[in-house]
């Protein structure tokens, strides 16, 4: 019984973890995503299924899937660069967010929702082309 319940406590606390918000990440619209368009050291990082991303994608988008971002990261970012995640979910952007913290050291990171920045309201060529 003791067993059962260090499990079901680490289960709970693991997707607590997941939902906790991370040190220096900023959530983004697609208007001030927009904006960010123009500087030159701005890296798009995708962090989708590789399926989802080559079914419609950001054409300057980097597509570095969270499960191999650890080990792929130092060969697109480098120091300087502003960083932008797009994600589906809030999981996969903390995810992603909380490893560039960790391994890559950095600080300020924002992030963005695909299905926002693909709204047909907006003019998505002005965000993704």
């Amino acid at each position: 019984m003791f067993i059962w319940m260090i499990i079901l406590a680490a289960i709970f606390l693991s997707q607590l973890r997941n939902q906790w918000p991370v040190k220096g990440l900023q959530y983004i619209s697609a208007i001030e995503l927009r904006k960010m368009k123009n500087s030159t050291t701005l890296k798009i990082i995708d962090v989708r299924d590789a399926s989802d991303f080559y079914e419609d994608h950001c054409t300057d988008a980097i597509n570095i899937y969270v499960g191999r971002l650890p080990f792929v990261w130092s060969n697109h970012i480098r120091d300087g660069d502003t960083i932008v995640l797009l994600g589906t979910d809030h999981r996969s952007i903390n995810k992603s967010a909380r490893i560039l913290n960790k391994k890559a050291g950095i600080k300020s990171i924002y992030a963005a929702f695909y299905q926002n920045i693909n709204d047909p309201k907006i003019n998505k060529r002005i965000i993704c082309s």
